[in-house]
């Protein structure tokens, strides 16, 4: 049963929702008490935690145009960041063409989102930038305090949290940040996160998405009399198909787990168990991508969730991604994505499994900037200026556009005007800011 986590701000009083899986809780709340209550100078030495790319002395010179960066930069700050709190929201819709809907901000913020923003300010070594986010993400998202139930009239805004991503995402930005710019504070917490992780680590990887199973139809005999011809059948409502606990591949974060290794050796066995693990998921040479997840009860890999046998390829990027910065990343994968690139011009939301095309016809913005990252990690000039053209052709061009300079997308159609709903996100923004410079 999930249980509800609030967590206060010191200066706006402001109260905020998590809901994560009551073992993660457990596991937070352990690591951040235990650095709270029991701080202590007894950390000195230096850490060492490099940065995904530094194998290769041009990957991080790889940028666009920096005008185009600044300028999505200056327009997202704009429309979905809160400088007094430091804090991005999800999304900005902007106003239809007819002023309804209205012009609407988002009252979500993710973590991700967050996380995401302390990595782009923490790569360009912007000390200042760095200190006074880390200070608000201090003091409003690390001091919790767990509550049972409901208390929906009294929450100003909601925050979604991914427990196992966002918490490799926070051990690296400390790493990283204390390497740069030592700091007792931050080096403590990031030696007790290390330590209450690796307990709960411990037999693996924990169950973080739920995956659904279809059930297949039988299987129709040719030779009965008369001959049976299937039944139309309504849509599957992924709701009432079977579900399995699992493993996301794009959850396990290679680089963090193997830069803790040469902080405690411990890591060593989990880390091998899980590079492993995602390498395993590779699917098969005609589709170079990875599986959705692993079932640690069936010991199966699950390639896809629902009934289309689709392969979400946001979730492949973010595993080729993590395997990019360890330089384990299948060259054929590399391949088929230039490929995808050079000759269809577009990525898709979803693969076919067997035939290895296009299931649908929605394009992937998010893949645009994670492609473009991983041509960073990996020094891929072609790859580079492939996906950067693709993702800054998605940026709003008008003048007279609310959301110049952003990356958006076309939402939907409102259901009651008819109006296209066209969304800034946070994430695919934030994306792109880390892959233009």
């Amino acid at each position: 049963m999930a249980a509800q986590i609030y967590a206060y701000r010191k200066k706006s009083k402001k109260k905020m929702i998590l809901t994560v899986g009551s073992g993660v809780i457990v596991l937070l709340l352990a690591a951040f008490s235990v650095w709270y209550f029991t701080r202590s100078d007894s950390q000195d030495d230096k850490l060492q935690f490099t940065f995904p790319g530094a194998q290769h002395q041009t990957a991080i010179d790889l940028s666009d145009d920096e005008d185009a960066a600044r300028q999505l930069y200056e327009r997202i700050e704009a429309l979905l960041f809160d400088p007094s709190e430091q804090i991005w929201y999800r999304w900005y819709q902007l106003e239809a063409r007819l002023g309804d809907p209205p012009a609407e901000l988002s009252d979500e913020t993710l973590i991700s989102d967050q996380l995401l923003y302390g990595q782009y300010l923490l790569e360009q070594q912007d000390r200042r930038a760095f200190l006074n986010w880390w200070e608000a993400f201090e003091t409003g998202f690390l001091h919790i305090e767990a509550a049972e139930g409901s208390a929906s009239a009294e929450i100003g805004y909601h925050v979604r949290y991914q427990p196992v991503q966002d918490t490799f995402r926070l051990l690296r930005i400390l790493g990283q940040s204390c390497t740069l710019w030592p700091d007792q504070s931050r080096l403590n917490l990031f030696y007790a996160m290390s330590d209450d992780l690796l307990t709960y680590f411990d037999s693996g990887f924990p169950a973080n998405v739920q995956i659904s199973i279809p059930t297949p139809e039988p299987t129709l005999d040719p030779a009965a009399s008369p001959t049976p011809w299937p039944e139309d059948q309504p849509e599957p409502d992924p709701s009432e198909q079977p579900r399995r606990e699992a493993v996301s591949l794009s959850s396990i974060d290679l680089f963090t787990l193997q830069a803790l290794t040469h902080v405690d050796a411990r890591w060593q066995d989990l880390y091998n168990r899980s590079m492993k693990l995602v390498l395993n998921g590779y699917l098969h040479d005609d589709l170079p991508l990875f599986a959705l997840a692993w079932d640690p009860e069936t010991e199966i890999y699950l390639r896809y969730s629902g009934a289309m046998p689709g392969v979400d390829l946001e979730a492949s990027l973010m595993t080729l991604l993590h395997l990019a910065e360890i330089g384990q990343a299948p060259q054929r994968s590399l391949a088929w994505l230039r490929g995808e690139l050079i000759n269809r011009r577009v990525l898709y939301t979803e693969y076919d499994i067997i035939q290895g095309v296009p299931i649908n016809q929605n394009e992937s913005i998010l893949s645009y900037a994670l492609a473009a990252r991983i041509a960073r990690v990996t020094d891929d000039q072609i790859l580079y200026d492939q996906a950067i053209e693709k993702l800054l052709w998605h940026r709003a061009t008008s003048p007279t556009s609310e959301a110049l300079s952003a990356i958006f997308e076309v939402f939907e159609l409102h259901e009651a005007t008819g109006q296209e709903l066209v969304h800034v996100r946070a994430d695919h923004n934030l994306w792109a800011m880390l892959s233009l410079k």
